[in-house]
């Protein structure tokens, strides 16, 4: 092969890459784009997981090492791991009954000298609460960052997350209310903040091609294999696979459950989150359906409800609280019924024991009323497969169960 040629080959390869490129730029600024529209702000961020948009996040607003974050215990054990991986120290309030989310004034009482933020969950998608944790940011002068992992990306009801300032954390993986192939987003208002977070965004490295193609297997097999039948049976395989993830130190965990999937999204990521948003308002739809549904059906059952569930017209899971617990579940496992126990048997998912949750800096007894909901707590779902007929069963089931 002559010079000329391969001189040839190696500029038409160049030009291809640089096109390649351009395209995805492309891609992820109209996917960008579409999710802002969405939940009317004005910048969003993509990455391929919500708890790299967090960790971006909070980097861009440089919290020094040893300032605290206040949060709830009812969170994903990535949260306190995103934090303490930032050399934060989690400073866990309690959360009111009611709603399920952080309360004005247990996270009041936590504020001190050395806060640097405040963290509010929208534990299952709801928002009831929020508009006081704003407003007690604002006074305290402490930015506030909304972890909406639990929320479909859209600006609904009385209190739109992060309308009042601040950032937005949404996380899109399979088992979300936008499933959009994983993901995570960070949204704001804030037009220098965004330009930081998109430049940590941008410094982070491809995702590898061990990661795209099994990706592309779990979109696949969400697409064809998960339905509500067969929910107990992937939920055993889920929690051996968890398990088997356990790791010896919290170093080890950072390592491996945040920085080791810190990425830019592929293009085929973004592209299943541009079909998905495509989607939104059916999937919001029927979210609602599933709402309005389980709670007339369970309003004659006063003592199973949340409050400010019925208010909420979207939900990741509708919440109820059982005083049996693990039988109600043992039950469902029975019938091949899906419902959704979340959090187990501590407020921080997905750990089990005690000694796991001291390692992120929670102790039992810390929160109480953030105790009693891990073993209360049962969601009911509302995801695109749950019917008419699913959701009576479901009911019934947990009708049954809470009979003396």
């Amino acid at each position: 092969m002559n010079s000329a040629s391969t001189e040839t080959r190696t500029m038409v390869s160049s030009t291809d890459s640089a096109l390649s490129r351009r395209i995805d730029d492309a891609l992820l600024h109209e996917y960008e784009s579409a999710i802002a529209a969405s939940t009317r702000m004005r910048h969003a961020i993509a990455f391929s997981y919500g708890r790299s948009a967090l960790w971006s996040t909070l980097s861009a607003l440089h919290l020094k090492p040893g300032r605290e974050v206040v949060l709830s215990p009812l969170t994903c054990e990535v949260v306190p791991l995103v934090l303490l991986g930032l050399g934060l120290r989690p400073v866990y309030a309690d959360i009111d009954p009611n709603t399920l989310n952080l309360g004005a004034e247990t996270a009041k009482r936590a504020l001190t000298p050395a806060t640097g933020a405040i963290l509010f969950q929208h534990t299952y998608g709801i928002s009831a609460g929020v508009r006081e944790v704003r407003a007690l940011a604002r006074s305290a002068g402490l930015p506030l960052i909304e972890d909406c992992a639990q929320c479909l990306p859209v600006a609904h009801g009385p209190a739109p997350p992060g309308q009042d300032g601040g950032v937005v954390i949404y996380s899109n993986n399979l088992r979300k209310p936008l499933p959009a192939g994983g993901g995570g987003l960070a949204v704001t208002n804030d037009g220098a903040l965004a330009d930081e977070i998109r430049c940590l965004r941008d410094k982070l490295p491809a995702e590898s091609l061990g990661s795209r193609l099994r990706l592309r297997a779990e979109v696949w097999l969400h697409r064809h294999v998960l339905r509500p039948s067969r929910y107990w049976l992937l939920y055993g395989l889920s929690r051996r696979y968890l398990a088997g993830q356990r790791h010896p130190s919290i170093t080890i965990a950072i390592a491996a459950q945040i920085e080791a999937v810190a990425r830019k999204p592929s293009a085929f990521r973004v592209r299943q989150g541009l079909a998905w948003v495509a989607r939104m308002s059916s999937v919001a739809a029927h979210g609602h359906r599933c709402v309005e549904d389980y709670a007339r059906s369970l309003q004659s059952s006063p003592e199973l409800l949340i409050p400010a569930a019925a208010d909420e017209s979207v939900l990741y899971y509708f919440p109820v609280r059982v005083r049996r617990k693990d039988e109600l579940l043992h039950r469902a496992r029975e019938r091949k019924i899906e419902l959704i126990a979340w959090p187990l048997r501590t407020p921080i998912f997905p750990l089990e024991h005690a000694a796991d949750a001291a390692d992120l800096g929670y102790e039992t007894g810390m929160c109480p009323q953030a105790d009693r909901m891990a073993s209360e707590l049962v969601g009911l779902p509302t995801e695109l497969e749950i019917t008419s007929d699913h959701r009576q069963a479901i009911v019934a089931l947990v009708r049954d169960a809470a009979e003396p």
